[in-house]
């Protein structure tokens, strides 16, 4: 194990650590405990499949990735599982959108919070400069830690699928995760009514 994997993973312990201490708080609050999405930030975890050209991306490689994950969620699987969904829609975001959207996305002060859902579509609507997009999604983990949500919708009229991303604020969403376990995963459902995107 080289020394840059040694460091990420004893980053992940102390958020595990954080994370356990925290588990009660977040279950009851329906979200991460603020302390817990806190050292996602400050312990660049959040990054771990950001690509290295963009602030903050730490590019992993699929084993140790694992082991972060496993190590997080050791402490609390809520958290584990945020991370895991929130650190596949940033570098996602980061590696494949166009650069002026990842220039507008990765240009913060610390990495944005990408959430969403990749699953029943909505529908995106050609139109100047862009598209509306308009449906309804569940499952959205994460999503109260968010600054954008990543979502599949078709295009009107071809049936292409796309992922968009949005602000959180562009959506309505439902505070309707009311489950037994997990709870601090928060994976609320969300809708758009005609956006512009």
């Amino acid at each position: 194990m080289n020394d840059a994997t040694t460091n990420v993973l004893e980053r992940a312990k102390r958020v595990a650590a954080l994370a356990r201490e925290n588990m009660a708080r977040s279950e009851e609050l329906g979200q991460l405990a603020p302390p817990v999405a806190e050292a996602l930030h400050s312990e660049g975890l959040l990054g771990m499949w950001t690509p290295r050209a963009l602030r903050g991306g730490l590019e992993l490689d699929p084993v140790t990735s694992l082991q972060v994950i496993e190590n997080v969620s050791y402490g609390d699987p809520s958290a584990g599982w945020v991370l895991m969904a929130a650190s596949l829609a940033i570098g996602t975001g980061g590696a494949y959108l166009k650069d002026e959207a990842v220039k507008e996305l990765f240009s913060g002060t610390r990495l944005p919070v990408i959430a969403g859902q990749g699953t029943r579509p909505g529908t995106a609507v050609p139109t100047k400069g862009g598209f509306n997009l308009s449906g309804s999604w569940s499952f959205a983990s994460g999503i109260k830690h968010g600054t954008h949500i990543h979502t599949l919708g078709l295009i009107d009229g071809t049936h292409e699928a796309r992922i968009f991303v949005l602000p959180v604020g562009k959506a309505k969403l439902s505070d309707n995760w009311d489950v037994l376990g997990l709870r601090a995963t928060g994976s609320i459902d969300y809708t758009t009514d005609n956006v512009f995107v």
